[in-house]
């Protein structure tokens, strides 16, 4: 680290930035529901007091408007035989049975005729909740049934309930026990008629079961008469064998008649290219024919009586000639003898095969007729036997279905003299009315408040985690490959500041801000330092971030810390520098790129600021300055004589997603400080900005967020309070003196001199600077 550095261990204002890993882009951001929740709670505070004051207001209305009264009959499902003290059967009809005996029941309390009947009662007719229909009984049938009466069961228990709902007192109690008086009535009457129709349907349904027996009985008798089961399941056995035989004969048959085709079809192949040759035991048969036995035996004798005149006489001699002629002779007559018998032998051989092939060929067609018949005659009895089976077994069901038609009508008439069906009896009359609606005020009062609650705090919530606006260090870690260097609280952040930032640090120096610029100088010279840079540009997305006044008071800070340091005004569309220094802006860098001046004067031409060290190079005449002079070879010239003759340049720069001037600038420079503004500039906007300065010559160093707004129950605004109270009144009033006097001498303070800056970071060597919103 530089040496010039003095501040380079003053503790971050905001999160610490070294090491940091972006989370990457998304539509949603992380949330400290904690923050939220502090920094809302008047939000939070106001929904509990409207959910208090409306849900004392909608009781209200309901206690007024819509106050109910229910009425309650209770009612017991039980078989004759069931101990009614213990509410559970004593004999043999189990719970799990007469359940859905229970909800047939409660059904049927509110069966359309049953409520039909109800609504005919004398006594319902005379109650206020009849009387508001005007007689019109299918308006008061559906009230009644959709509004009035409710049934239900209870629990593993053969009790089920019916209420009655009005908002008369005593209609309730009247409707309910017309209600109870009419179901029993029905329910009586439904017994009494039950056990005859159940006997009747038991009759049929065994009078039907033997019809079918009888019907069954005599199809097995026609069947049998015409095909006797003995000889189906013997001529079944029988043509099963012979199938398998006849299969296994026409496998062989099959490879016999390949093996034929293939021999056949070699020996047509041969005759078609004219090869009779014979073959293996057809040479020795042919050598061994008396025709071919004589010639060899004839060319032996002329071979044997040869030899010695070849020793008497010569080659040429004319009894030798004579031998090989007639040997000759011999051999030919051998040849054409031969191949006569070979292709007499050949033709015999192919007429053999044909023969052979059509043979194999019509029996193969034989047993695969005489197989497949086999087969159908094989299907046809199995299905005959299928048949039967099916007979039998329908003879079977139509049986048992006869004794268990059987056994019904003797349970039947079992039950009908003991008495043992099932029966409703009234378990609990219907009671008088009680007050069901609205609920207890502390039910209301609650639910209310704690749904406006929920709401309140869903809006807030879904708010932040939609938000797309960098308004926080973890803000700008979001956005991938970005890197922040430091934050500057907003102006009103800093109680002993104008509510401005221009020039606060030379201004104030001792305030919050300027302790925030101190802070940015210290990251942003460690990188330079670190890789030996000399110009950087400092840039933003849109228009109105503070890059002119953030450029300004950095550059006062780096020169405060020891440091030569040259402001360059590229701005040539709004340049701002000049005015707020205070100074001549022209002539400047337009005119030094346009030719108006020379390159070797601009050291005359830059200005000094208030603080030693600090200088400026303004615009200039840029009215009509063309953007292209940043590519010329004038302005690299330019750049190589000022790194030269200064320890760092600084170029404000226009917005770079409005203008080009950032892109062209950024190919002849060494490193770029990005400037977003808090609670302005949005993720994308930063994320786009970094995509369209990277991959360019210049290093982006990382950004600043400038504007920060230490929000209610976030751990700046902590910060920036110990800031205010450890740096006190006196300490800033003493800087100010300090400040005032350097600026009214001709010389620079000792201090100054030697990189040493007045400083209130030590406010924070027990602040918490993790910044979690």
């Amino acid at each position: 680290m530089n040496s010039n550095n003095p501040m380079s261990n003053i503790p971050s204002l905001g999160q610490p930035t070294a090491g940091l890993q972006p989370a990457g882009s998304g539509k949603f951001k992380p949330i400290d529901p904690i923050r939220v929740l502090r920094g809302n709670w008047l939000w939070f505070a106001f929904a509990l007091v409207a959910g208090l004051v409306i849900g004392m207001g909608v009781w209200y209305g309901m206690e007024k408007y819509l106050h109910k009264y229910t009425s309650t009959a209770q009612y017991d499902v039980q078989p004759q035989n069931m101990d009614m003290t213990t509410l559970r059967n004593s004999s043999t009809t189990p719970f799990s049975q007469l359940e859905p005996l229970i909800l047939r029941e409660v059904e049927n309390a509110k069966a359309e005729p049953l409520l039909r009947e109800v609504l005919n009662s004398p006594a319902v007719q005379k109650t206020n909740w009849f009387a508001q229909f005007n007689n019109d009984m299918d308006q008061a049938y559906e009230d009644l049934s959709e509004n009035v009466l409710n049934s239900g069961t209870r629990r593993s228990t053969p009790l089920f309930t019916v209420s009655a709902t009005t908002p008369n007192k005593n209609d309730a109690q009247i409707i309910l026990s017309a209600h109870r008086d009419e179901f029993i009535r029905r329910q009586t009457a439904r017994i009494n008629s039950q056990s005859e129709r159940d006997l009747q349907a038991a009759q049929r349904r065994k009078d039907t079961a033997e019809e079918r027996i009888t019907s069954i009985r005599g199809q097995i008798t026609r069947f049998l008469n015409n095909t006797p089961l003995e000889d189906i399941d013997g001529q079944t056995d029988t043509a099963s064998l012979q199938v398998r035989y006849l299969t296994a004969k026409l496998g062989d048959l099959t490879e016999n008649l390949g093996v034929l085709e293939a021999t056949h079809q070699q020996l047509l192949a041969r005759q078609e290219a004219g090869d009779f040759s014979p073959r293996g035991e057809e040479r020795q048969f042919i050598e061994n024919m008396p025709s071919i036995s004589n010639i060899n035996n004839s060319l032996l004798q002329l071979q044997v009586s040869r030899e010695p005149l070849m020793e008497k006489f010569k080659s040429g001699h004319r009894v030798i000639k004579e031998l090989d002629a007639q040997i000759l002779k011999l051999e030919r007559e051998k040849k054409a003898k031969y191949d006569e018998i070979a292709r007499g032998l050949f033709d015999a051989k192919i007429d053999n095969a044909t023969s052979n092939l059509e043979v194999v060929r019509e029996t193969h067609k034989a047993t695969s007729n005489e197989l497949t018949k086999l087969r159908i005659r094989r299907e046809e009895l199995v299905r005959l036997r299928q048949e039967y089976d099916t007979l039998v077994r329908e003879l079977e069901q139509a049986q048992d279905e006869r004794v268990i038609a059987t056994k019904t009508i003797e349970q039947l008439r079992v039950m009908d003299l003991n008495d043992s069906r099932v029966i409703v009896r009234v378990a609990v009359p219907p009671q008088k009315a009680k007050k069901s609606f609205p609920p207890h005020p502390a039910v209301v009062v609650s639910g209310s408040t704690l749904l406006i609650t929920g709401i309140v705090v869903g809006l807030i919530f879904l708010r932040e985690a939609t938000d797309q606006r960098v308004r926080s260090a973890s803000d700008v870690d979001l956005v991938p490959d970005a890197t922040l260097l430091g934050m500057i609280p907003a102006a009103n952040e800093d109680q002993g500041g104008n509510g401005s930032i221009d020039r606060v640090v030379e201004k104030n120096p001792a305030g919050l801000l300027a302790e925030s610029f101190r802070q940015v100088r210290t990251a942003v010279l460690s990188k330079i330092d670190r890789r030996g840079y000399k110009t950087m540009m400092m840039v933003s997305a849109k228009a109105g971030a503070g890059v002119t006044e953030s450029a300004h008071n950095l550059a006062t800070s780096c020169a405060l810390s020891g440091k030569r340091v040259l402001l360059i005004d590229a701005n040539f569309r709004r340049p701002g520098l000049a005015k707020l220094m205070g100074v001549s802006g022209r002539p400047g860098l337009a005119d030094l790129l346009q030719g108006f001046q020379s390159i070797d004067q601009a050291d005359t031409m830059t200005q000094q600021g208030e603080t030693p060290g600090l200088f400026l190079l303004p615009a200039g005449d840029c009215a009509n300055a063309p953007l292209e002079l940043f590519e010329t070879s004038a302005f690299r010239e330019l750049l190589a004589k000022l790194e030269a003759d200064f320890d760092l340049l600084i170029i404000d720069t226009p917005p770079a997603l409005l203008t080009s001037d950032a892109k062209l600038l950024s190919r002849h420079i060494d490193a770029i400080v990005l400037l977003a503004r808090s609670q302005t500039d949005t993720r994308g906007m930063l994320q786009r900005l970094y995509r369209e300065l990277d991959g360019q010559r210049a290093d982006i160093l990382g950004t600043i967020l400038n504007g920060v707004q230490a929000s209610a129950g976030g751990y700046l605004k902590r910060n920036y309070r110990e800031f205010q109270d450890y740096s006190g009144p006196e300490r800033r009033k003493a800087a100010r003196a300090t400040v005032s006097a350097s600026n009214g001498s001709s010389t620079t303070a000792p201090n100054l001199q030697n990189g040493q800056s007045f400083s209130g970071s030590d406010a924070f060597d027990s602040a918490d600077d993790d910044e979690k919103s």
